[in-house]
């Protein structure tokens, strides 16, 4: 019996990492680009004039409330793709040499996950994005994002199990 290589499961967990770790990094650089337009939109030059008009400055300030639909976002986004990991987890088929794959595959995303996790956590304590970051009330504007981005090596392991079990799992047909 001849084995093909077979390792699906570990590269839909690491597009399902690039995912999440690629929606906060966005979501960081939207809100400091964000940040920095407010001051030359709202805020007068020298001979008294704004760069942006009522209505724009109106839009502008209403936006300033999708910061947080954005921050529930990456929920639905680890919940969907871990539905379609587990999912796409019974189409891989399951020999025991893949446990072992998986296993190594598994801490390999969780160091990596730990990483990106690190690189988040710096990314938020930088001078110009830490300021962007905090509301009128004192707050965070993505708590739930960089709460998730602190627990990423817990989550990519949970994940990583479940879709493992989901494969070994499923029946065989034995004929």
């Amino acid at each position: 019996m001849k084995f093909k290589k077979n390792n699906k499961q570990i590269q839909s967990m690491l597009l399902l990492l690039v995912t999440i770790v690629g929606f906060a990094g966005t979501l960081l650089v939207g809100k400091f680009i964000y940040s920095e337009i407010d001051t030359a939109i709202t805020t007068p030059d020298n001979s008294g004039n704004t760069l942006g008009t009522n209505t724009s400055i109106i839009a502008y300030q209403q936006f300033n409330s999708m910061w947080d639909i954005f921050d529930n976002a990456i929920l639905f986004i680890i919940i969907g793709l871990t539905i379609g990991l587990v999912m796409t987890s019974f189409l891989i088929p399951a020999h025991p040499v893949f446990l072992v794959i998986n296993i190594i595959g598994m801490i390999v995303l969780v160091f990596i996950s730990a990483i990106l996790g690190n690189v988040y956590s710096e990314l938020i304590v930088t001078d110009g994005i830490n300021d962007s970051l905090i509301k009128d009330d004192g707050t965070n504007y993505f708590e739930k994002t960089t709460f998730i981005m602190q627990v990423l090596p817990w989550i990519c392991a949970v994940i990583v199990l479940l879709s493992t079990i989901v494969m070994f799992a499923k029946g065989k047909d034995i004929s």
